[in-house]
């Protein structure tokens, strides 16, 4: 799956997305986790992107990025996979607090029902922009919220498709020049010099930013009303 996060592919610039995009912000900040949680609340990222979005729900947390080690080869469904890594993160800072709640996350994107993660270097990146040129791009995000008091666990998915433009030899290479590259699944972000690439989003804006803000806000609401 934070004082306010970082994202996952820029803003087009067509009416259509920028429709998308109000509508999606308004409902991804429709959060007021309200008066403060007492339950120490431990953020297991230090993506800036899920900073900053977990900031828009108005509560305190602290950041403890995991040292867990993701693990791509695993044989798994995308939707399986990146639930099993973001409990992997989640658990891994779990272990180590007692009596707080642990958040973690999970992001990849598919091209084609082959999984993306992270590019290595500039070459990968830019094999991997080839790959989503004038594509259906899926961004997979799996979050876990881990008790620590009881060890309750909620894991949960989200899904959001973007459509991508065709992008030539030359609007790679400018693309990259940028180095927004870096730290993001698929080689692309959500937000910056993407926007003219990304034709139509389907689906949670900030899902596509790597943390589906809404699930968790929902979560963390019914954590409020069970204690």
């Amino acid at each position: 799956m934070k004082k306010k996060t970082q994202n996952i592919f820029s803003m087009a610039n067509t009416k259509d997305t920028n429709k998308k995009r109000k509508r999606l912000t308004k409902r991804d900040r429709k959060v007021d986790v309200g008066e403060k949680m007492k339950k120490r609340i431990i953020l297991a990222s230090g993506s800036p992107r899920r900073k900053d979005l977990l900031t828009q729900l108005g509560i305190d947390f602290e950041i403890i990025p995991s040292e867990y080690e993701e693990d791509m080869t695993i044989q798994l469904p995308p939707k399986e996979l990146v639930q099993y890594l973001a409990k992997g993160k989640a658990r891994d800072v779990a272990d180590k607090y007692n009596d707080a709640l642990i958040i973690g996350a999970d992001t990849f994107i598919t091209v084609n029902e082959k999984i993306m993660g992270k590019p290595k270097d500039y070459n990968e990146a830019k094999e991997m922009l080839k790959a989503t040129s004038n594509q259906v791009v899926k961004i997979h995000t799996g979050v876990c919220i881990i008790n620590t008091k009881n060890n309750e666990e909620w894991i949960d998915y989200d899904l959001t498709k973007i459509h991508i433009k065709k992008m030539s030899e030359k609007d790679i290479e400018s693309y990259l020049s940028k180095g927004e590259w870096k730290d993001k699944a698929g080689a692309m972000g959500i937000q910056g010099n993407s926007a003219p690439y990304i034709q139509k989003i389907e689906g949670s804006y900030s899902n596509a930013m790597g943390f589906p803000l809404e699930k968790v806000s929902d979560r963390l609401k019914q954590w409020r009303k069970e204690k």
